[in-house]
C-alpha cells in the first residue's frame, strides 16, 4: 500500500471514530448529579454520580391502546433527536399515528422522566384506552421488590384486603438490585397496575379518555426512573391497626429509607 493510501485510510478511520464518539455523546443527558445514557431504542443506563448507584436496561419499550388499536414501540424504528439540552425525543410512526417518547433530565433531578405524546392521528378524535409508559427489562438481577399500593388502615383493612376491593391502584415499584443498588420506577398516576416477572417490569393505567385533536397534543402522565443506594434500613410494610396490640418486634418488610427519600425528592421536585 502506498503511503498516500495509508494516510487517507488513517484519516477516514479517524473521522469515523470521531463521528461515533460524537454520536455516543449526543445520546447522553447529564446534570450535576445524574447521567442517563441512551441508544437508538431508548434508555440504557442511569447513574447517580453522588452515591454511585446505577441501573441498566436491556429493553425500554412502551405501548398505547387508542381506539382499540395497540401501538407498540418495538414495532417501529424511531427517529431520535435531541430536542433541548436536557431532552431526548424518540418519534415513532405506527398505523397512521405519530407517537413521541420524550425523556428529560432537568437540573437538580436525580431521576429521568419519560412521557408519551400523541402528535398525529388518522382522525380528528380518539379514545385512549390504556397507556403503558414503562415496559422495561433490567440488566441486573432483581433481588426483591416493593410496590406501594392503595391502603386503607383507617378503616381496619390490610394491604391485601384493600387490593381486593380496590384493584389496580399501585403507585410504582422499587427494585432491589445487586451491590445495594435500587431503582425507582413510578408514574404520576395513583391508579397504576404494576406487573413484573423475572427481569421485566411493566407499569400501566387505563384512562378510558376521549380526546379531540383540536385540543392539542395528548400527553401521558409522566414516568420517573431513578437509581439510589439502599440504606439497609426498612420500615414496616403495614401500620398497626387501631385497637390492635403491636407485635413484639417491628417487622422490616416495607420500604427502605432510601426508597422513601427517592420518592419524596421526586415529588418535591415537581411541587416546587
Amino acid at each position: 500500500m502506498r503511503n498516500i493510501d495509508r494516510i487517507l485510510l488513517s484519516l477516514i478511520c479517524f473521522q469515523l471514530a470521531q463521528a461515533a464518539l460524537a454520536s455516543a455523546a449526543n445520546l447522553n443527558l447529564k446534570n450535576a448529579s445524574t447521567i442517563a445514557t441512551f441508544d437508538q431504542n431508548g434508555l440504557k443506563f442511569v447513574r447517580d454520580e453522588v452515591s454511585g448507584a446505577s441501573v441498566g436496561f436491556d429493553t425500554d419499550d412502551w405501548s398505547l391502546t387508542l381506539d382499540g388499536t395497540t401501538l407498540r414501540s418495538e414495532d417501529s424504528t424511531p427517529q431520535v433527536r435531541r430536542t433541548a439540552p436536557n431532552e431526548m425525543t424518540y418519534s415513532y410512526r405506527l398505523a397512521g399515528y405519530q407517537i413521541d417518547a420524550v425523556y428529560r433530565l432537568n437540573p437538580g433531578w436525580r431521576f429521568v422522566t419519560k412521557q408519551l405524546k400523541v402528535m398525529h392521528t388518522p382522525g380528528s378524535h380518539f379514545t385512549v384506552h390504556q397507556i403503558t409508559p414503562l415496559r422495561m427489562k433490567l440488566k441486573e438481577m432483581i433481588g426483591s421488590t416493593f410496590i406501594p399500593s392503595n391502603y386503607e388502615p383507617q378503616i381496619g383493612k390490610t394491604i391485601a384486603e384493600t387490593r381486593k376491593s380496590l384493584p389496580g391502584k399501585d403507585y410504582g415499584i422499587f427494585l432491589r438490585l445487586p451491590k445495594n443498588n435500587g431503582a425507582m420506577l413510578v408514574v404520576q398516576n395513583p391508579y397504576l397496575d404494576v406487573k413484573y416477572h423475572d427481569q421485566s417490569v411493566a407499569i400501566a393505567y387505563a384512562p378510558e379518555m376521549q380526546w379531540q385533536a383540536s385540543w392539542g397534543t395528548f400527553s401521558s402522565d409522566i414516568a420517573c426512573i431513578g437509581p439510589y443506594h439502599l440504606s439497609g434500613q426498612r420500615l414496616p410494610r403495614e401500620m398497626v391497626l387501631e385497637w390492635s396490640l403491636p407485635p413484639s418486634s417491628t417487622p422490616d418488610d416495607g420500604m427502605d429509607r432510601a426508597e422513601i427519600a427517592a420518592f419524596t425528592d421526586c415529588v418535591h421536585d415537581f411541587l416546587i
